[in-house]
């Protein structure tokens, strides 16, 4: 929270690098995906195309001079999707129906939107993000 600008610091100052690109990953932001029922609703490549142009909003802070809007083609959104292993049917289910693990995986895919490729976050803030995840994208994310 301190290092999100949430809290102040009792003692001393915080200093940043410039420029400083992050991403949060709330808690139990996999569960949000299903509790908003315009999302729930929704298939994942649709929702990837939706947050790629601001229709809908997740609630993981972005803060960097590189985060850009725009159109996302379905080829773009299920690219975008394959790189988060959410590749061939599953691009095409409903969220409601997507396990933990998945909308798990759909969550970091839709915080990635919009950076630019050259210009990826520098810091990510995961939340105890690995209570729900599957061995393989634990696995990923400690190579990564």
């Amino acid at each position: 929270k301190l290092i999100l600008g949430h809290l102040s610091p009792s003692d001393g100052e915080v200093r940043y690098p410039h420029p400083l690109r992050t991403v949060y990953f709330p808690q139990n932001a996999a569960m949000e995906l299903v509790l908003k029922p315009d999302l729930a609703d929704l298939d994942v490549t649709e929702v990837v195309q939706k947050v790629a142009a601001g229709e809908i909003s997740v609630d993981g802070s972005l803060k960097g001079s590189s985060v850009e809007k725009g159109s996302m083609s379905e080829l773009q959104a299920r690219s975008h999707l394959g790189n988060f292993g959410l590749t061939k049917t599953l691009a095409h289910r409903r969220v409601a129906s997507l396990s933990t693990g998945e909308r798990t995986r759909l969550y970091l895919a839709l915080l990635m939107i919009g950076f630019v490729k050259n210009k990826p976050p520098n810091l990510m803030i995961l939340d105890e993000i690995t209570d729900n995840l599957d061995v393989d994208t634990v696995d990923s994310l400690v190579s990564a």
